[in-house]
């Protein structure tokens, strides 16, 4: 199955309210049990995003995952990357690597950073052919399933080895 970007729509809050509350996998979306009424939900896809795609299936209506580029400092040349999933094993690494190659060039980002939770379980990391590089470890920082986990921040270097 091949797969492709589309913009993100209105009319796609539903599946993404769905994803978020069904406790399957992201990365950004840690509601820690919170449970946020349509205008929330609405902030958290749209406010400091800086561009925002879904992957959908070629022949299917429903999408696979949203990817977002969120709080981007343009003058330093970073910005962080978000993943929302269905994690039904779609084969959705090329359009990861194209959602991030389309980035860093559009942005001119020098680094794209990917938090991630120790105590979600899943697929390896969004686009697992890509560098990613561990950056850092925030210890027992977030709340989560009412333990604390760790924040495992990961880095992606537009100086790293070319993405194709």
């Amino acid at each position: 199955m091949s797969t492709g970007l589309s913009p993100l729509h209105p009319a796609n809050l539903g599946w993404v309210g769905a994803t978020v509350y069904s406790g399957k996998g992201s990365y950004r979306w840690f509601l820690g049990g919170r449970t946020l009424d349509p205008e929330g939900l609405a902030r958290l896809v749209w406010d400091r995003v800086a561009v925002q795609k879904l992957v959908m299936v070629d022949g299917e209506d429903e999408a696979v995952a949203l990817l977002q580029v969120y709080n981007a400092d343009l003058r330093n040349g970073f910005a962080y990357l978000s993943f929302l999933s269905t994690w039904d094993l779609r084969p959705i690494d090329d359009a990861v690597a194209e959602f991030v190659k389309q980035a860093f060039l559009e942005f001119r980002l020098r680094k794209i950073y990917l938090e991630v939770l120790t105590s979600r379980t899943g697929p390896p990391l969004p686009g697992s052919g890509l560098p990613w590089r561990q950056e850092g470890r925030l210890v027992k920082h977030e709340a989560d399933g009412g333990e604390y986990a760790d924040l495992v921040i990961y880095a992606l270097s537009s100086m790293a080895e070319p993405i194709e």
